[in-house]
């Protein structure tokens, strides 16, 4: 067997240069990688704050994965904690972990509580111990340092989660609205600017007396400015449980029934325009009320009678139409009142006297108050 020539000789070195240099770039990345993940994880620790308590915090060849989150609630909250986390697992952008922008890939959340609360003044609080600075003065807060690390986050899904959202501009104490079975998808986040449209996805079951409900949301929102363009389905909710967004207090209520909700709502330059469709079913009024006694705006003894004609059911499209910066604008109070004069027409009710009762009043209450009234005197109560 003669010898490689000269030329073979020198292929065959280069080749051997070639391949060692190749692990020794695949070693470099992946100590790189492990250091990054270090660093993250560094972060991730500074981040989570004194509020929080961490089982373990374990780091793979390509993610941190933390064990066990739990992050206690401020006081006042109406839930212990914020969030109480099986698994989160943080995949990071390699080149970006040493920046000063912090780049995350995704960031997975797994059989989780996650509780949520609207304030009486109607601002969503989401984590507030990561999201807003520590009380000050008079129990205020604010939101996050613009000099606070600029986090850009791909990807943050939740899964197989539960989700307690608490409405404090409903009621009080807080009115308790528990989503299971809540997998959903929130994409291109940056904090704490929270500038730039996300895309969200969201489907989670509601319990209900007689079966689960489904709430479907998806769409896409700019949190820093409000604007939003969302789409929201709901199928088979027990009334019951949004009854205090349908009716005014003084109302009769529900022992049964089911609602499904359609509803595309978009809200640019704080003007929101929001058509949909609701369809009651199946529905069962409380006894008593008296005299007078009404449900969404109409007599009872009337909206009963004319329920039975419609075979249980009322088909009620509606739009809700104004301006967030309006103090005169309720959004609540729009809602009951659209919904009112819309389930009137739906029942055969002529709503060309209701238009009349609403000309020259201001606010969204004084039009359902209006509203309410010259139902009344429709039905010659």
């Amino acid at each position: 067997m003669s010898d490689p020539t000269p030329q073979a000789k020198k292929g065959l070195r280069w080749a051997l240069i070639g391949g060692i240099a190749a692990l020794v770039v695949a070693a470099a990345v992946l100590l790189l990688y492990r250091f990054a993940l270090d660093e993250l994880r560094t972060r991730v620790q500074a981040a989570l704050g004194p509020q929080s308590e961490v089982g373990e915090i374990n780091v793979s060849w390509h993610a941190l994965v933390i064990e066990g989150l739990r992050i206690r609630a401020p006081a006042g909250w109406p839930a212990k904690e914020t969030l109480v986390a099986g698994r989160v697992t943080i995949v990071p952008r390699l080149l970006d972990v040493f920046s000063g922008n912090l780049r995350i890939a995704s960031v997975t959340i797994d059989a989780a509580t996650l509780s949520v609360l609207r304030a009486a003044n109607g601002k969503l609080r989401i984590l507030p111990s990561l999201t807003e600075k520590s009380a000050g003065p008079g129990g205020k807060t604010s939101a996050v340092s613009s000099s606070a690390l600029a986090v850009s986050i791909d990807l943050i899904e939740l899964r197989e989660s539960r989700l307690q959202f608490f409405d404090a501009a409903i009621a009080s104490p807080p009115l308790q609205l528990a989503l299971e079975a809540v997998n959903s998808k929130l994409t291109n986040l940056n904090v704490p600017g929270l500038k730039g449209k996300s895309g969200l996805r969201l489907e989670a079951k509601v319990a209900g007396a007689s079966r689960s409900g489904r709430v479907v949301v998806k769409g896409e929102m700019e949190f820093a400015s409000k604007d939003s363009d969302l789409t929201v389905q709901i199928r088979d909710m027990d009334v019951a449980a949004l009854e205090p967004y349908l009716l005014r207090a003084a109302e009769t209520g529900v022992s049964q029934g089911l609602l499904d909700l359609d509803l595309r709502a978009s809200v640019a330059a704080q003007r929101i325009n929001a058509p949909g469709t609701l369809v009651l079913r199946d529905l069962v009024l409380k006894d008593g009320g008296g005299f007078g006694a009404t449900f969404m705006g109409m007599p009872r003894s009337t909206f009963i009678d004319m329920l039975r004609q419609k075979d249980g059911r009322i088909d009620v499209p509606f739009r809700i139409e104004g301006s967030l910066d309006d103090p005169g604008f309720s959004l609540q109070s729009a809602f009951k009142a659209r919904l009112g004069i819309a389930a009137a027409g739906a029942l055969g009710i002529s709503i060309k006297s209701l238009a009349e009762e609403l000309k020259g009043k201001g606010s969204a209450q004084e039009k359902l108050e209006a509203t309410v009234d010259a139902l009344k005197r429709l039905m010659g109560r």
